[in-house]
């Protein structure tokens, strides 16, 4: 089925759902595509597996207080933040094993969470969107510069006719998972491929319990391990919900070991079990994401996590078929807050920029 749309927006996550609203607000024709059944990209907030209670955050998860693009948003959406939880002691277990329970400091301190679930700021974004215009379950197969258009081939056997495609979505996804016709060129295909997508080789573990017992015992939550599997702990309890939660980051070496998802969460639990006493080995639910088994977020490169936070900046297209019409967007195009939520946001704003200086440079599509 062919359509047609000034604008095609590929990616429903923050940025691209971000980019397509506000193309929507100005009336300009556009339509976003996610490949996923679901919005959000890489925020994922879940229930427990009998469907109850409050959702957890298994990707992106936190807001600070310089993210001020993210507090007005969820502002404006009407939801609503907490202050992290950062009373009490930390739990350090050297790689020795040793383990000390009396340092009065957290590292997530002075942080907000978003009450039932980050992943509310893009579902709320692409309800306000028309049914018409936001469409998931459409994977992007390919991407043809066809003389004065550009064609968009999804596998769902849809083709899209526009002027221009956005593609919110990590760069090297879109390198190796979209075919491009006329081919990038070598040089736009490697600077593509060598932007790592950041949070594609983490995973994240989340134990509820039935009341956040470590509170009690002086302890706020927070732990740091250098044996794993878990390197980072946080308490994610959401004061919605009278049930208490530990949440960790995946240390990238328990990955490495190719461990399952069931293995992992096994793992985790006994691991809370030592620092935090036996109760902790109980918990009623536990919930996991293994995020470079996401081929929508990670690709085989992606495995091997960089050492340090990229200094992430815009990527361009600037020569052959695909210029000024092709543009790529995402958190990492981000120069000053990449890899983050804020930087989803960050290059919204910067595309929605672009394009207003630009605006539908070809013919209307037919």
């Amino acid at each position: 089925m062919k359509q047609s749309a000034d604008i095609v927006v590929v990616g429903g996550g923050l940025c691209g759902l971000s980019i397509a609203q506000g193309l929507l607000r100005q009336d300009r024709d556009a339509v976003i595509l996610e490949a996923r059944s679901r919005w959000g990209g890489r925020t994922l907030s879940l229930q427990d597996d009998t469907g109850k209670g409050t959702r957890y955050d298994l990707g992106a998860a936190w807001v600070w207080p310089h993210n001020h693009r993210m507090l007005s948003v969820a502002q404006a959406l009407g939801l609503a933040l907490e202050r992290q939880f950062a009373t009490g002691n930390l739990v350090f277990q050297d790689a020795a094993g040793r383990i000390q329970r009396d340092l009065a400091f957290s590292t997530m301190g002075g942080s907000f969470r978003m009450i039932g679930g980050i992943a509310q700021l893009s579902e709320k974004i692409a309800a306000s969107l028309p049914p018409d215009r936001a469409l998931v379950g459409q994977t992007v197969a390919g991407i043809e510069a066809r003389g004065n258009q550009m064609v968009v081939h999804c596998d769902s056997a849809a083709t899209w006719m526009a002027n221009q495609v956005v593609l919110a979505m990590p760069p090297r996804v879109a390198a190796e998972r979209i075919q491009f016709a006329p081919a990038l060129e070598p040089a736009v295909l490697e600077r593509l491929l060598n932007v790592p997508a950041w949070m594609a080789a983490q995973a994240k573990v989340v134990a509820i319990y039935e009341a956040p017992f470590w509170r009690d015992k002086g302890f706020s939550g927070d732990a740091i391990s250098h044996v794993g599997p878990l390197a980072e702990i946080h308490d994610v309890t959401d004061s919605s919900d009278r049930r208490g939660a530990l949440f960790g980051f995946v240390h990238p070496q328990a990955l490495a070991a190719g461990m399952t998802d069931a293995e992992l969460r096994s793992a985790s639990v006994e691991q809370l079990g030592v620092l935090f006493g036996d109760i902790a080995k109980k918990p009623v639910a536990v919930l996991s994401k293994i995020w470079g088994d996401d081929p929508m977020t990670a690709v085989p490169r992606d495995q091997n996590s960089p050492g340090g936070h990229p200094q992430y900046r815009p990527v361009a297209i600037e020569s052959g078929p695909f210029e000024g019409r092709l543009l790529l967007s995402g958190s990492e195009t981000a120069p000053e807050h990449g890899g983050y939520l804020e930087g989803a946001l960050e290059a919204a704003e910067a595309t929605l920029a672009s394009l207003a200086r630009s605006p539908s440079p070809l013919k209307s599509p037919s």
